[in-house]
């Protein structure tokens, strides 16, 4: 619908509703352009199948698609959530004025399996270290992948802290949103846009998040 009003669409991030044709992909559904990942989880560096329904515990297959096709040029240095961000800017940058836009953000973090550059995992270095119990949990969860967490120069520490882990994570995509919104100022369309934020659950209190003073959080039934 908003195609057929002119706009320009675009979609960056996590998918996650339906990949099985051609017709359930982004560009099938009204965008112009996509980057991002179709499966419920992919590794930060590598982008390889972690949550996934499609290619099981394979964790060889990468899970990055650009519009019309593969990524194939996957750099395992190269964070996947700055690959994001540099997209988002790009498409800001390129865009004609004249015509309206509409982009869609879906963030990887703060998300499992809660992969965070060390400069940002730095800066919560003063919260308390977690128990052996709460470590379990962690993983134990789900947010541990053995293999992958672990690349050099980006390895998280030896004893997950996911409460840690988790604040790095929206620590960084404070700085993502908000370079976004310094690229729109800089291209004079910050005070014609609308910034809608919104989320499908709230945090998973078994994964370094809290949501209160409400009960709860991800998988469960309260408001939180």
């Amino acid at each position: 619908k908003l195609r057929d009003a002119g706009y320009i669409t675009h979609f960056v991030g996590k998918w996650d509703i339906g990949m099985a044709t051609h017709g359930h992909l982004p560009r099938s559904r009204g965008y112009s352009t996509s980057l991002g990942y179709f499966e419920k989880s992919n590794s930060q560096w590598g982008s390889k199948c972690i949550q996934c329904e499609v290619c099981g515990e394979d964790a060889n297959i990468t899970d990055l698609w650009d519009t019309s096709g593969p990524v194939k040029d996957v750099d395992e240095t190269e964070y996947q959530e700055f690959r994001f961000e540099k997209r988002i800017k790009e498409i800001i940058w390129n865009h004609d004025r004249n015509d309206p836009l509409f982009l869609f953000y879906a963030p990887h973090v703060a998300h499992c399996p809660l992969q965070v550059p060390k400069a940002y995992l730095d800066k919560f270095a003063f919260m308390s270290p977690v128990t052996d119990s709460q470590t379990e949990s962690c993983s134990t969860a789900g947010h541990d992948v053995k293999g992958i967490n672990t690349k050099p120069g980006n390895a998280q520490p030896e004893k997950w802290n996911c409460r840690r882990q988790y604040r790095a994570s929206v620590n960084l995509l404070d700085d993502i949103i908000g370079g976004m919104v310094n690229v729109l100022k800089q291209r004079n369309m910050w005070k014609d846009t609308l910034l809608v934020f919104t989320s499908d659950n709230g945090g998973p209190p078994n994964a370094g998040a809290t949501n209160f003073p409400l009960r709860g959080g991800k998988e469960m039934m309260w408001e939180g």
